[in-house]
């Protein structure tokens, strides 16, 4: 069966936590805000970073929207989900410094009991923006 959490998780896991005292570190703190709110099965948490105008190369329709049912149908499915990234490049445009993108590998693992049930490995592309101060995730795609 598809793993379908992956989209959100994946952009979840870009980075490491610290401070937001440059955009680079505000960025990295958003990304850790993601992957801990979709790690705990916190659905308001993830759609309140995402942008307003978020979408993703399979969703035809309001990206937030989609993103409520995937979870709501991946969190049915599955109690736990872990991430590990490899290979991640995250690049803040110097011409737009309020746009970012961000590159690498992501290993979902999804399990409904204790032993793994799921196992993928993508290619991972994030577009973030941000607007007063805040990052948010514009548009992610997968392969």
């Amino acid at each position: 069966m598809r793993f379908s959490l992956f989209p959100l998780l994946l952009a979840a896991t870009l980075m490491a936590a610290c401070s937001r005292d440059t955009p680079e570190s505000a960025l990295k703190a958003t990304a850790s805000e993601l992957q801990s709110a979709l790690e705990t099965r916190a659905p308001d948490k993830v759609l309140a970073l995402l942008h307003d105008k978020f979408t993703t190369q399979d969703s035809t329709e309001n990206g937030r929207d989609w993103a409520r049912r995937t979870m709501t149908l991946s969190f049915t499915r599955y109690k736990t989900v872990s991430i590990v990234t490899q290979n991640m490049e995250t690049r803040i445009d110097p011409r737009f410094p309020d746009h970012a993108t961000s590159k690498g590998e992501a290993l979902l693992v999804g399990a409904e009991n204790i032993l793994p049930d799921s196992t993928r490995r993508y290619r991972i592309e994030l577009e973030w923006v941000r607007e007063k101060d805040e990052w948010k995730l514009l548009r992610l795609a997968w392969q």
